[in-house]
């Protein structure tokens, strides 16, 4: 705490974070929305080829998440497109039960859910702090320039008291 009160940039950052708060609330909802989805058609379709994976909602949802990270995906996704049987991935079991390659319609699955949740959702992060960033810096242009324009009337209106001064004693002395 000692040390985001000893640096100004840090402060702003830190403020920024705090400000986008509530926006990144509503990404963080659409994101699990778009998780849960995806986990669903994950377990109905790929759990008997690839249990290690989507055996159930918690495993498709850990590898999901391993997946929008871009954490080796390639492995699950080709397991899925040409069967556990063809290529195994890591997982609690290598094969499953039913082996089958699901080929295009794996393909498609895989590559929106990466584009959808890696690209365009972590963006979607991105953009909110950076936002959040922008308006900070307006605000405390603003501050600063609230302050300068005070400083300068008080110069001004200073000036202008010592001037009537000097020639109320000017005007004493003719």
């Amino acid at each position: 705490m000692r040390l985001i009160t000893q640096i100004p940039k840090l402060q702003k950052l830190v403020l920024a974070l705090l400000h986008s708060l509530p926006s990144m609330g509503y990404v963080v909802l659409l994101l699990s929305m778009h998780f849960y989805v995806y986990a669903v058609i994950g377990v109905n379709f790929f759990r008997g080829n690839d249990p290690g994976h989507f055996g159930d909602l918690g495993l498709a949802l850990l590898s999901l998440f391993r997946i929008v990270t871009l954490e080796d995906w390639t492995d699950v996704m080709y397991t899925a497109i040409l069967g556990s049987d063809v290529y195994p991935a890591q997982g609690a079991i290598p094969i499953g039960p039913e082996p089958e390659a699901f080929g295009v319609w794996a393909i498609i699955y895989f590559v929106s859910f990466v584009m959808v949740g890696a690209l365009v959702m972590i963006n979607l992060f991105i953009g909110v702090m950076v936002e959040s960033l922008a308006e900070t810096k307006l605000e405390s242009n603003s501050e600063k320039q609230a302050e300068s324009s005070r400083s300068v009337s008080t110069i001004v209106s200073e000036i202008e008291d010592r001037l009537n001064e000097l020639k109320s004693k000017n005007d004493e002395t003719t």
